[in-house]
């Protein structure tokens, strides 16, 4: 008798756990992004003309407008490559440290594999990863939608908001 109910909790608990797991799976973002009205873009790829297309991309999208910095943004995207660059202060000079050169900043999301280009969005007063993808790309060239995936995930989690 007490194995029966301790194999059916184990069960009810069980399908608790599973109906929680694939809640989470299908709401891809949360649904404070829905509130969110301005954008950042951060480009960390080495590559200018790759933050042009997801300035227009964004714009083409009107869902969110450009911000001019991330102090003024919501939300950040930031374009990462395979190598690291960065953008130094005019009155800033150059540092080289042989035992250093592989090393990303940690608040940088992860390098994208060559031939690639990662797609993260953040959130910009946590500094929190929200959502990251990877894009095809040959350098400078995207090879389809840069911002695709984000368009995609925004979507369904807005129609899953609108299922509830």
């Amino acid at each position: 008798m007490n194995s029966k109910r301790l194999l059916l909790a184990c069960g009810a608990a069980l399908v608790l756990i599973l109906a929680a797991a694939a809640n989470a799976a299908n709401s891809p973002l949360p649904f404070s992004i829905l509130s969110a009205r301005t954008i950042y873009i951060d480009n960390q790829s080495g590559f200018a003309e790759l933050s042009n297309v997801a300035y227009l991309e964004l714009s083409r999208w009107g869902r969110f407008e450009p911000a001019e910095s991330a102090a003024k943004a919501d939300l950040s995207i930031v374009l990462t490559g395979s190598s690291y660059v960065r953008v130094l202060a005019a009155n800033e000079t150059p540092t080289f440290d042989a035992k250093k050169v592989g090393l990303r900043p940690a608040e940088l999301p992860e390098a994208a594999p060559v031939g690639y280009t990662r797609v993260t969005l953040q959130e910009v007063k946590s500094g929190k990863t929200l959502w990251s993808g990877l894009v095809k790309t040959d350098g400078p060239r995207v090879k389809g939608r840069l911002l695709d995936g984000f368009r995609e995930a925004y979507e369904q989690t807005d129609k899953i908001r609108y299922k509830r």
